[in-house]
Order: structure tokens, then sequence, then C-alpha cells
């Protein structure tokens, strides 16, 4: 019985992941700048770089760690369409194997390792259909499988004291960590300070330090570099970026609960119904609320298993970095949500284990119920949200067939005055002038000059860095302005229109 509950838990995970790959990968942006990262490493030898290629002002490798672009550059483009699709099915697959496995390891849990299974891979927000790990290329899967792992093994060096195998595993996992995943790194460093501080756990603290040193031996120019140009990003991100971004599109996610989420649903029931779906804490409530008892399990006076009183102060570290960075001034560390998803599996066996320690099967197969129900919804959702985002990109993402015709193997250096449209198109073999990162200069201005509300580049700032980069097409999102130069100051010897249409302009500058 537990065998087949075991496999009724890949099947879940495995399809419903497959589902929501058909109907959105290759619909997020994102997806073409890992896609962009892949191809400029595979053209500069396979070698880790500091500075990025083809972007032409200068930006640096930051919160996007490099390792998995370096694996993916063996490949060719024609099968990386084949791996984009499948790829986040594979690893949460492997994930929810690699947790019945490490249950049947535990005494203690073994005779529930099916059921805790099972809880895990149904978790709704591990198939959340906003989820970037559904759009295509990015390292998110890997970030939670490799956190994963290293969480495991502190928690196995935590019970049973120095173990060279759990050392060496944490190690490994760790250094993963810090090559695939920024989040997962930050989850590592934020939940090992809680851990310590609240309950004396130093040993996921001691490992994140020593495996982060591990990859700065092993990376010695691309290792210190990467971790200093991520530190500056996030300072930057905190001071200049966080304010237009993401405080401004959700100002607070406590707020959305008592007005902003009602409101929204007020002015338009299905943008004000999706937006109350991404909201954080609604997440965590409906979409992973075993973090909720595994956390309270770590404060009770319950007889515990050893492993499942760990689990449940892992819990516990999860939702409070949930809570630490919920308000507006530490919401640059990121989505909040994502700490607890980060903990989704000592969740599930610590939330599992109280619901069936007070309530015996029963209790486990209700909330499983409500799992599957969730999940059959979200494969709706990802539906409706194929069917939007296709019709809102179908009026453009044509022209860069277009430009690379009417340049006629002419060299493209390309830019936007959109930051979303330009990254659409860095899958192709162009050069680029964007705002990478809220550190770097954008043709001599900050990030709080460039932008004036996300994504929109300021006009003043967008000629300067056409003129600087010599940029000889650029696409401009008619919702910012249509024209550039029209002033005749400084302005390209001659403007030739490419495209148009009610959305945007393409333009050929010739200077």
């Amino acid at each position: 019985m537990d065998v087949a509950i075991f496999l009724g838990a890949l099947f879940l995970a495995g399809g419903v992941s497959v589902l929501q790959g058909r109907a959105l990968v290759g619909l997020g942006s994102d997806h073409y700048v890992h896609l962009f990262l892949v191809n400029v490493i595979r053209e500069n030898g396979r070698r880790l770089f500091t500075r990025i290629p083809r972007l032409l002002n200068p930006a640096y490798c930051s919160a996007y760690p490099l390792f998995l672009h370096w694996f993916l550059s063996f490949l060719k483009n024609e099968q990386l369409v084949g791996v984009s699709r499948y790829y986040n099915p594979v690893v949460n697959l492997l994930q929810v194997a690699l947790t019945y496995l490490a249950l049947r390891l535990v005494p203690d849990v073994s005779p529930l390792a099916g059921m805790l299974t099972a809880l895990f891979a149904a978790t709704p927000q591990f198939l959340h259909a906003f989820s970037a790990r559904n759009y295509g290329l990015t390292a998110r899967p890997l970030g939670l499988l490799f956190f994963g792992c290293f969480g495991y093994c502190v928690v196995r060096l935590r019970l049973e004291g120095v173990s060279l195998p759990w050392m060496g595993g944490a190690l490994l996992a760790g250094y993963c960590v810090w090559g695939f995943n920024t989040f997962a790194a930050q989850t590592m460093l934020l939940a090992g300070l809680l851990l310590l501080a609240v309950f004396g756990f130093w040993q996921m603290m001691a490992l994140a330090a020593a495996s982060v040193l591990l990859f700065v031996c092993l990376h010695p120019a691309y290792g210190p570099s990467y971790l200093f140009n991520t530190f500056r990003f996030s300072k930057a991100y905190a001071t200049d970026l966080a304010p237009l971004f993401i405080l401004n599109r959700r100002p607070s996610i406590w707020r959305d609960l008592i007005l902003d989420c009602w409101r929204e649903i007020a002015r338009q029931r299905q943008h004000g119904l999706s937006y109350t779906y991404s909201n954080p804490v609604v997440m965590v409530v409906c979409l992973n609320p075993l973090v909720l008892l595994g956390a309270c399990l770590a404060w009770s006076g319950d007889a515990t298993p050893p492993f499942v009183r760990l689990c449940a102060e892992m819990s516990f570290a999860g939702l409070a970095a949930f809570l630490l960075t919920s308000f507006r001034p530490t919401r640059f560390l990121g989505e909040p949500e994502r700490y607890v998803e980060m903990m989704s599996f000592f969740s599930a066996v610590a939330g599992g284990w109280w619901l069936w320690h007070r309530f015996g099967m029963t209790g486990l197969a209700l909330v499983g119920v409500y799992f599957v129900g969730c999940d059959l919804v979200q494969l709706v959702i990802a539906q409706m949200t194929r069917k939007h985002i296709s019709d809102d990109n179908a009026e453009w993402l044509g022209v860069a067939d277009l430009v690379e015709r009417e340049m006629n193997g002419t060299p493209v250096r390309f830019a936007s005055n959109n930051e979303d449209m330009i990254k659409w198109l860095m899958g192709r073999s162009w050069e680029f002038a964007r705002l990478n990162s809220a550190d770097q200069d954008y043709a001599g201005y900050r990030v709080s000059q460039v932008i004036s509300k996300w994504p929109l580049v300021r006009l003043e700032a967008f000629e300067a860095l056409l003129r600087m980069y010599r940029i000889n097409v650029c696409l401009l999102d008619r919702a910012n302005y249509a024209e550039v130069f029209s002033s005749g100051v400084n302005a390209p010897q001659r403007q030739h229109l490419l495209f148009e249409n009610h959305r945007v302009r393409v333009m050929r500058l010739d200077w």
C-alpha cells in the first residue's frame, strides 16, 4: 500500500507539471534571459564569466548564477525546446522520489513515508500556476532540490552528531545551491540564522558558510565576483528598484487582505482573483497550510520523534523568514512565500505527522483530497493564463523575424523603452543595451532616474543609451512614448520605420 501511494504521488506531481508545462512553457520573459545566458556561455567556450557578453552597457553576473546555463550550453537550441518543457516535471519527480527514499531511511516516520511523500507531492504551492518553474528555463526547480538535500543532510547531522557522509552531502548540496540558485542560498543564510538564534541549531549556518567557502575556492575568479555583484544588486534593488517594481505592483501583502484584493475584484473580477491568488499570505495559508502546523509543532509539548521535531523547527524557520520579509522595508529580499516553499519537504513531514498523530489516516486523507482539488483548479488557471499571455503578446512578438530580414546580416544592436519587452527577444543572437541589474550604469543614469513606472524607461535616459551605444534597432512601446529624438538634438542621421501597430513601433537608426 505504501509503495502504491508513492507511485500515485509520482503520477500526480509528474502529470500536473507536464500539463502545466505544455500550457505555459515559453510564455515567461525570464525564459529568454536564461536562453541568452546559455547562448553566451556557449559562445564563450563554455567558460564562466564575470562580465556578461553581448550586453553593450557594462553588466556583471549577479542574482543569476551560471551553473545551470553551463550545463545547458552542451545542448543545441533545438534540444532546449524539449528540455524547457520537461525539465521542471523531471526535477519534480526526482524530488518526490528522493523524499520517499529519505523518509524510508528514518525509522520514526518510515511507516508513513508514502502518505507524507504524497502530501509533499500534492502541496498546492509546489504546483502554483504562476510559479516561474512552469514557464521554461529557470534555476528554481534545482534550487528547491538542492536546498531540500542540504536541509535533510543538516537535519541528519543534528540528529546523529559528526558524520562524514552527511557532512559531505551537505557540503556538496550547499555548493550546488550557491552555483545554481540565489534564492536557495538566501534561504540557507536566513533560515540558518533563525535556527541558530531560536533553537541553537548551528549546523545549517556552519555548513552554509563552509559551502560558500568551497564555492569560492573552486571558482576563484567567478565566485567572488558573483557574490560581490549579487550583494551590490541586492543593495541597489532595496533602495532604487523595489519601490518602482514590487512595492508599486503590490504595496502591502497585508493591506491586500483588508483592502486591495477586494478593491481589485470589484474593479475587474478576473484580474482581482488573479491578484488575490498570487498574494503571499493567501498562498501560504491556502496552498501550503502544513507549514503552519509544522511551525506550531516546534513549540508544542507533544511527545514528538526527534526527526519530526527538527523538521518542525525547519518549518518554523521558513515561516519566520516569510514573516520577516513580508513588510515593505524587507521585501527586496524576494517573494516571502518562497521561503515557505523551500521548506515544503519539512512542512509535509512535521505537519503530516501532527495530522496523523491527532486524527489518524483520516486526517491525512482529508488534507490530501483538499490538496488534489487545489491542484486540479490550478490546471484550469494555467490554461486561462496561457490564453491571456498569448493574446497579449501576439501583436508584437513576430517583429524579431522582421528585424532580421530587414537588417539583412547587419549585426543588430538592440534596445527598448520597455524593459520587459526586450527580455522576450533575448533568445536572438543580437547585442543588447538594457537595465540588466539594479546596480549597473544605464548611460550614466541610476535606475531611479531610468524607470518611470516598471518596466517603462524615461525618454531622456533612453535617448542617452541609444546615442552612447549606437543602437541600430529600437522597439518603442507606444504606451510609454512612440518617438525618439523628436527635437533633432544629437539625433541619428536617419530613422527608418520597420514596423508599426497600435502597440509598438520598431525603428532602424542610422548614425
